[in-house]
């Protein structure tokens, strides 16, 4: 859990609060009842409007997307890299 690590080793940088507070509610929506299509678009918008984001993040857009993909959810609006230019 890599921005959690970061959020604990570097106390009140937003970036890293963030990171930690957008995997644990993946990782709620993974290991709790089963999610629904809202949340996983939610969840999957709210990664995507984080501006400037390092390897970090793009690692774990990706990591929820292809959860999603798997979990049969629909992720075609999700299918581009939001970054990219």
């Amino acid at each position: 859990m890599y921005f959690v690590h970061l959020a604990e080793e570097q106390p009140g940088v937003d970036q890293w609060i963030e990171g930690a507070a957008l995997t644990r509610r993946w990782i709620a929506l993974a290991e709790g009842r089963r999610a629904t299509q809202a949340e996983v678009t939610a969840l999957l918008n709210d990664l995507a409007r984080r501006p400037e984001p390092g390897s970090g993040w793009f690692d774990l857009w990706l990591r929820v997307r292809f959860w999603a993909s798997q979990e049969g959810f629909e992720i075609a609006f999700h299918s581009k890299n939001p970054w990219a230019r």
